[in-house]
């Protein structure tokens, strides 16, 4: 099977749906371990869809949180880790860890090894000081991209902007939010099925 880049289990289980009308959202309660090299209270692991926020990760590597998208299953959000250093690796449900339905509820518990993680594609960004482009080859197929805004232990998802290119690729475009008081960063993130592509991260000063 390769490399694994969770070294544990994922329990979900479907009774954690929460139904209001037509309003169904699933909910999933995640917590666990990743295996830092150093201590760091700046790492994060965030959902690319459906949460608040990110779950930021302790000195010790630890995090807790809860997630969940209207209409969406748990087995299509995966999770975006962020480990200041090294290039943000992402998470894939059904590559990178079992989805199984137990006891009515949905939880997940992560033992994440950075070292061993499967590494993302590369998205190579050209940035000014106002946004970045990065371009998406043409055997990139049925992507979902999502700018994610680092500001502290707070984030923020945007959807890129795009253009097709006359190769067959795309032209993603990040443009950086308002306001520029103080410095930020973010990371441009595409997964199609069961790649994921991943940039640098990319941080504005601020004026």
């Amino acid at each position: 099977m390769g490399r694994r880049l969770v070294r544990s289990r994922v329990v979900l289980g479907l009774g954690a749906l929460v139904i209001a009308g037509c309003d169904r959202t699933a909910r999933v309660h995640v917590e666990g371990r990743i295996r830092l090299d150093r201590a760091t209270d700046a790492a994060l692991v965030v959902p690319l869809e459906g949460a608040k926020g990110a779950f930021p990760v302790d000195e010790s590597g630890r995090f807790v949180g809860t997630y969940g998208a209207l209409h969406v299953h748990p087995d299509r959000i995966p999770l975006l880790v962020h480990v200041p250093g090294i290039r943000p690796f992402v998470l894939l449900p059904g590559r990178d860890f079992r989805i199984e339905a137990r006891d009515g509820s949905f939880h997940a518990e992560l033992d994440l090894d950075p070292a061993r993680a499967r590494p993302p594609r590369s998205l190579p960004l050209a940035c000014t000081t106002e946004s970045c482009t990065a371009d998406l080859p043409t055997e990139a197929k049925g992507c979902v991209s999502t700018i994610v805004v680092l500001d502290g232990a707070k984030t923020t998802l945007v959807a890129p902007g795009s253009q097709r290119l006359e190769g067959g690729g795309t032209r993603l475009m990040a443009f950086f939010p308002l306001p520029r008081q103080r410095a930020r960063s973010l990371v441009l993130v595409s997964t199609c099925g069961d790649d994921a592509y991943v940039s640098e991260v990319a941080t504005f000063d601020g004026p």
